[in-house]
């Protein structure tokens, strides 16, 4: 943004890079607009006789934070976790019938939640999950049951929208 008193322009520093090469290997730049590369780190060793075909950042398990997806040539895609201010972990691993050259997430079914489109050297796979977002809704629920009390009820009508009601009591009146 401008600073009118001044002839400066400040930038805000959150943009990160995600590289990839041909040996195996991947790294993570964070604040590379003030910091350039200096501050990498790199993935977790994956396997150097292996190629990085390609890569995505997603919210993969919907916690909020975005995950680093890698699609290899050994037909996998690696999926890493931050742990630590530094730090990346692999968390998961997916295997496949043929290496990935592409990750892409995107909403194409209009359910509010990134399907997973995945190219291989012999087709397109999607990866729905809507199974993490049914299990990430649960646990909303048993927690606004816990914050609002055991009362609350949970309805759905026939456009699937859910509502989540607190039963006034009947013996109740306002004056």
């Amino acid at each position: 943004k401008n600073n009118e008193d001044q002839d400066t322009v400040e930038v805000q520093d959150n943009v990160a890079l995600l590289a990839c090469n041909g040996l195996g290997y991947a790294a993570v730049y964070p604040h590379v607009i003030s910091s350039g590369f200096e501050r990498g780190s790199l993935l977790p060793p994956i396997n150097t006789q292996d190629t990085v075909m390609c890569g995505e950042v997603m919210d993969y398990d919907l916690d909020g934070q975005p995950e680093i997806l890698l699609g290899l040539y050994s037909k996998r895609i690696l999926i890493y976790k931050r742990s630590t201010l530094k730090g990346y972990s692999l968390t998961q691993q997916i295997s496949f019938q043929h290496p990935v050259t592409s990750i892409l997430s995107l909403d194409i079914n209009n359910d509010c939640v990134d399907e997973i489109i995945v190219t291989t050297f012999h087709g397109i796979s999607v990866m729905n999950r809507q199974k993490i977002a049914e299990n990430k809704l649960k646990d909303v629920i048993s927690y606004l049951k816990d914050v609002m009390g055991s009362n609350i009820e949970i309805g759905q009508n026939e456009d699937d929208e859910v509502s989540l009601t607190s039963p006034q009591d009947e013996g109740s009146s306002s004056s």
